[in-house]
Order: C-alpha cells, then sequence, then structure tokens
C-alpha cells in the first residue's frame, strides 16, 4: 500500500541515470579514409550528463609522447565514411593524455552521440584530414568520467610534455574527416 523509497537516490557516488558512458578503445590510423601509416594508437572515454549536456573524459594516447592538433566527433561509421564534424573537442596542440570537457549546444549533437552514430578523430601536422580514430560507443564496463572545472583555467596550457585541457563549448560543422 505504502511507496518506500530508493535509499540509494541521495547517495554520494551511487551511479547516475543522467549520465552515460561512451568509448573509443581502437583508435588506430587504420580506422582513417583512406588508412593511414601512424606509430600511435589511443583510447578515448567520456561521460555524457543528459542534464547538463556536458560531454567530459580523456584521449589517451600510445606513446605518451604523441602529438596531435586537435580532436573532434563527427557523424558516421568510422570504417564506412568520412563524416561531417559535429563537435569540436576544443583540444588544440596536445600531447599525451588531454582532458575533455565541453557542452554540447544543441538536440541534434545529443541524437548523433546517444545514437552510436559518431566517431572520434584526432588530428595530427603529418596527417591534417585525421591520424588516429574510432567509433564512439556507449560502454557501462568503463569507468564514468567527471567533468573537472579546473580544465576550463588549464585551456590552452603547453602542447610539450604532459597532457594540455580543452573545455568550452562543442560546436563546428563541416570540416575535416
Amino acid at each position: 500500500t505504502g511507496r518506500v523509497a530508493n535509499p540509494w537516490a541521495n547517495v554520494a557516488g551511487a551511479a547516475s541515470a543522467e549520465k552515460k558512458t561512451y568509448a573509443a578503445l581502437d583508435m588506430a590510423g587504420d580506422h582513417e579514409i583512406p588508412a593511414v601509416e601512424s606509430g600511435a594508437t589511443a583510447k578515448a572515454i567520456l561521460t555524457f550528463d543528459t542534464t547538463t549536456k556536458k560531454l567530459c573524459g580523456k584521449i589517451t594516447p600510445t606513446p605518451s609522447t604523441f602529438k596531435a592538433t586537435s580532436a573532434s566527433l563527427h557523424v558516421g561509421d568510422d570504417k564506412a565514411a568520412d563524416g561531417d564534424k559535429y563537435v569540436d573537442l576544443n583540444t588544440d596542440g596536445f600531447t599525451g593524455e588531454v582532458k575533455i570537457n565541453v557542452t554540447l549546444d544543441d538536440e541534434a549533437q545529443v541524437t548523433k552521440l546517444t545514437t552510436g552514430d559518431s566517431y572520434i578523430n584526432v588530428f595530427t601536422e603529418a596527417n591534417k584530414d585525421g591520424e588516429l580514430r574510432d567509433q564512439l560507443v556507449e560502454d557501462d564496463t568503463q569507468p564514468e568520467q567527471a567533468c573537472d572545472d579546473a580544465t576550463e583555467e588549464d585551456a590552452g596550457a603547453s602542447s610539450s610534455g604532459g597532457s594540455s585541457s580543452g573545455s568550452g563549448t562543442g560546436t563546428g560543422t563541416g570540416g575535416g574527416d
């Protein structure tokens, strides 16, 4: 007759239904179209908060000395064709692991992300059309990524040695592969 309250509803650290984690665990040059030679690979783990529309996480390349010029989300199947860029991950010039902290601006961007119709692409000086990419898929086996507000003050950090951080609003259309 009576309703029982969820004892975990307000517990810090309890899993949130408003957050979904996505991963691209096999970023490589052979996923590019056309395929490119790369001595690097990478993985990306990102968590999307459906309430705040924030997409946060990190891209971790191997080797850690890998230098990139930028990274972005594109619509489509990473192995089928080049898709239009729909979110700039604000990672201009980074070496090694980079933090992601962007806000999706509109429902079209949210739909592209949440329907599995996205791939992540990392660009370099040597491969301006993309060097590493992989499909971004929902993966609840990966750890939830926190939005680190400190990344906002770190935006534009040095692109040599260590990691750089990106933050801001995820805008951008067209361009890139």
